[in-house]
C-alpha cells in the first residue's frame, strides 16, 4: 500500500491484474477511472510539500468513500489515482468518479499560515471492450483523462466501448 494515502500502490495493481488475466478473471463488465489532481506542481511549489500532502492524503480517503468493496484504487504515481471497477459498465463507473470530483471540490484546505486551499481533479473513464486487456482499458481512460485536461480541466471525460475519440462523452 502506499503509506502517504492508504491506497494499494501502481506495483500491487500491476501484478494483481497480471494474474487476474492470466487466469483469465477480469470480469468483461469493468471499468477503469484515471484521476489526476489539476495543477498539483503549483500547490506544492505555492504552498509546499505539507500542504500537498495532505491534500493526497484527502484524495485517497475520499476515494475510499465513494468506491465499492469491490473495487480496486491505488495511486499511481505522484498525483495520479487509478480504480478499477471489476463488474461495473460506463453509467457505474461515471457515477462513481462525480461523486469523488464533487467531493474533492467541495473541500476546503488550508496551508500552515492559513490560506485556503481548493483543487479541482480531471478524470477519465474507460470501459471494458470484449476480449480486451487491461493496456487497451488503460490507455482508454488515459486518453479520456487528456480529454478532461485539454477541454478545460475539472471533469469527467468517458472512453466508452465502441465510442471513438471524437465522440467521447465529458462533463464539467
Amino acid at each position: 500500500t502506499d503509506p502517504l494515502t492508504g491506497l494499494y500502490n501502481r506495483r500491487y495493481l500491476n501484478e494483481l491484474i497480471k494474474r487476474l488475466e492470466s487466469e483469465g478473471e477480469i470480469p468483461n463488465d469493468s471499468a477503469l477511472i484515471m484521476i489526476d489532481l489539476d495543477n498539483f506542481k503549483t500547490i506544492n511549489d505555492t504552498y509546499g510539500h505539507l500542504a500537498g500532502d495532505l491534500i493526497l492524503t484527502k484524495t485517497g480517503t475520499k476515494i475510499k468513500k465513494h468506491i465499492r468493496k469491490t473495487d480496486i484504487a491505488c495511486r499511481y504515481g505522484g498525483d495520479e489515482f487509478l480504480v478499477f471497477l471489476p463488474g461495473a459498465n460506463e453509467a457505474a463507473a461515471r457515477t462513481i468518479a462525480e461523486a469523488i470530483r464533487n467531493d474533492l471540490v467541495a473541500d476546503c484546505s488550508y496551508s500552515e499560515e492559513g490560506a485556503p486551499i481548493s483543487i479541482t481533479v480531471s478524470i477519465g473513464i474507460s470501459e471494458n471492450r470484449l476480449d480486451d486487456s487491461f493496456d487497451g482499458l488503460f490507455l482508454r481512460a488515459d486518453a479520456a483523462l487528456y480529454q478532461a485536461k485539454k477541454l478545460g480541466r475539472s471533469r469527467v471525460c468517458v472512453h466508452a466501448a465502441g465510442r471513438a475519440p471524437a465522440q467521447r462523452v465529458c462533463a464539467p
